[in-house]
């Protein structure tokens, strides 16, 4: 995978004098839903309005192209709907993909939503994320607000700026590990699961009736990891869940 962002990233050096795809005015959009089947789903979020939109679509013969506003829609809709914007990839054709490259105001709430596979970053968005994605990792960096994280196949790992206090943040896995990030003066009530092969690392203090089994030993453990716990007092639900893999509580 990490050949395969290389690559990715050579290639968008390559065309990166190619025009963008026009976005609408983003001053008055406030949520970007994106939805996807094969490939990368990147949103970047910037000061101010100024947006932009790349887009490249993969053949089944690993051939790759910029599409341009003459031919999106033979590939991807963008319809905008009250303070909405959404981007939906058709349906593929056989074994080809898209990625999406986006630049956005950091005020707009991201949603997005990977139906066969792939990979999404997310960063430097302000005002919450959720993330729905079948196979492949997530990675998100100076996340603000909250996040609302299920995959059924990947990793997950994500770096919080800030937290909104009165709101839950949820990550889940079916198979993968878990990497959260937090603000050092977070207060959450923290459920733990990993089923098996995982282990439970945090950087700050985890308080609860009962002790965690195996705390800060990065050895995998076919025993289950199972508890509630406080950080710096506890608040609002952080639930970290994993089928198969181990977590990680990191402080920021």
């Amino acid at each position: 995978m990490m050949k395969k962002n290389l690559l990715l990233l050579g290639f968008f050096v390559s065309i990166c004098g190619a025009a963008q795809n026009d976005l609408p005015d983003m001053s008055a959009i406030d949520t970007l839903i994106v939805k996807s089947y094969w490939g990368e789903v990147n949103v970047n979020g910037v000061t101010g309005n100024k947006s932009g939109l790349k887009v490249v679509h993969t053949d089944s013969q690993a051939k790759r192209k910029m599409i341009d506003n003459s031919a999106s829609g033979q590939y991807y809709d963008m319809k905008v709907n009250g303070k909405t914007l959404r981007l939906a990839a058709r349906s593929p054709k056989g074994f080809e993909s898209l990625d999406f490259i986006l630049s956005i105001p950091n005020r707009i709430f991201v949603q997005v939503e990977m139906i066969k596979g792939g990979e999404i970053v997310l960063q430097n968005l302000l005002h919450g994320i959720e993330v729905n994605h079948r196979n492949g990792s997530f990675k998100g960096r100076n996340i603000g607000d909250y996040a609302l994280v299920n995959l059924a196949n990947g990793s997950i790992d994500i770096k919080f700026n800030s937290v909104n206090r009165s709101r839950p943040i949820s990550l889940v896995t079916m198979n993968g590990g878990i990497t959260v990030s937090l603000p050092k003066t977070v207060q959450r009530d923290v459920r733990l699961i990993s089923r098996k092969n995982g282990y439970l690392w945090s950087d700050f203090d985890l308080t609860g009736v009962l002790p965690v089994a195996r705390l800060n030993v990065r050895s995998y453990s076919k025993e289950p990891i199972d508890g509630t716990v406080k950080i710096n007092g506890g608040g609002k639900l952080l639930f970290l869940s994993t089928e198969n893999g181990p977590i990680e509580i990191l402080k920021d």
